[in-house]
């Protein structure tokens, strides 16, 4: 879990850090005023997070913070055209997929750890030291490597981020399946024989 924050706020960071210089030169070369507006697709974020929320209840944690990473590795690509609608939409896919996923983590790591203040105090370390470390690299990234290079840096975080999601952390049941669960035991202890199991 510690490990999702540090990655994926890096790859975050990175790209966001550095997109106003690529924003600000050719083909797009716009102002500072208009860079500025750009950054309003963190809005979608905020229907990102409320929405994760919903889908952790439907399909469980670990779908939903493996559909937020993928989003984030999907704009990350996207963000390479040179048209800047198509642009706008690859930040708005990583935005939404990074807010997304940090929602499912940090909810996770209160959820599943006994030690909850210790647990989040790691988490916020994770969360800062990706941003700092990942932030500061992406800039060498695009120093040497242009756009693209920085842009690859981030589908690597998110890959790894993904294979440690799939790898290290645990599946769960959806709050559906805990549910005709709970009623199926209730019954049993009710001395109910008629009690049919759920799939």
């Amino acid at each position: 879990m510690y490990a999702q924050a540090f990655l994926l706020t890096g790859a975050f960071f990175a790209l966001y850090n550095y997109v106003g210089f690529r924003l600000s030169r050719d083909p797009f070369n716009l102002s500072q005023q208009q860079i500025g507006l750009i950054y309003g697709t963190y809005l979608a974020g905020t229907f990102a997070s409320l929405s994760a929320g919903c889908l952790v209840g439907a399909v469980g944690r670990r779908p939903v913070l493996l559909f937020g990473t993928g989003a984030i590795f999907l704009g990350g690509a996207v963000t390479l055209a040179s048209n800047l609608w198509i642009l706008v939409c690859g930040l708005v896919l990583v935005t939404a997929g990074f807010f997304g996923a940090h929602s499912v983590v940090s909810g996770w790591v209160g959820a599943e750890v006994s030690a909850g203040t210790r647990a989040s105090s790691i988490y916020t370390l994770a969360y800062y030291g990706g941003a700092s470390l990942f932030g500061w690299l992406g800039g060498e990234a695009y120093q040497s490597y242009s756009w693209p290079g920085l842009v690859a840096g981030v589908m690597f975080l998110t890959t790894i981020a993904a294979i440690f999601a799939l790898a290290l952390l645990t599946g769960e049941r959806s709050a559906a399946e805990i549910v005709r669960q709970d009623m199926q035991v209730e019954a049993v202890q009710e001395g109910n024989d008629n009690a049919v199991a759920c799939p």
